[in-house]
């Protein structure tokens, strides 16, 4: 099986040899997060990682996808798969970060490991359900949103409260880190209700 230079250079250091001169700052970075991988105990085999064939991609940009899989063949997960460098540049950035935080309201790292293709995959739990931005649109249709606003009293609190509530509790953990972590991608299709 053909592995890249890249990984090669990673597993030989992770394994205790001497990294070459060659390597690029993004290489480095790889070996940095594979060793950090393995010390922390969050460095999962490739084998214990499956994507769902049913799910193949949920979502993701040009550098990533993200899919449904399964952690050992049982626990369902979300599969972030990196393409190429700029991927993997990108992938590394949010290792970085998620590695970093634990609270209720914002999804949890649960591993990360090396496609067949070599490319390194983020591996976070499985929040069931909807995007914010599908949730809403559903309860429009289905006029649910419009008989909650008339049946609310001034104190009433919707559904939809909660959910602000929590996307600000988490948006506060993530600057009250430090170093803070500012996360300028949020949008209602990344809130999971």
């Amino acid at each position: 099986r053909n592995v890249s230079p890249k990984i090669v250079t990673s597993l030989k250091v992770m394994h205790g040899a001497e990294p070459s001169t060659e390597t690029s700052s993004h290489e480095d970075d790889v070996v940095r997060i594979l060793r950090r991988c393995m010390e922390d105990h969050w460095y999962l085999q490739p084998q214990d990682v499956t994507i769902s064939q049913a799910d193949v991609h949920m979502g993701g940009n040009a550098n990533r996808t993200l899919q449904r899989g399964f952690l050992h063949g049982t626990t369902a997960v979300a599969v972030i798969t990196a393409k190429g460098d700029l991927g993997n540049q990108e992938v590394i950035r949010e290792l970085k970060h998620l590695c970093r935080v634990t609270h209720v309201n914002v999804v949890n790292l649960l591993g990360m490991t090396l496609s067949s293709g070599q490319q390194l995959q983020v591996v976070l739990e499985w929040v069931p359900g909807s995007s914010l931005d599908v949730y809403v649109s559903r309860r429009r249709q289905d006029a649910s949103f419009a008989n909650d606003l008339n049946e609310a009293a001034e104190d009433a609190v919707m559904p939809e409260h909660h959910i602000l509530i929590d996307t600000a509790r988490a948006m506060q953990y993530l600057n009250s880190v430090n170093p803070a972590i500012g996360y300028r991608g949020l949008k209602p299709s990344k809130i999971r209700v």
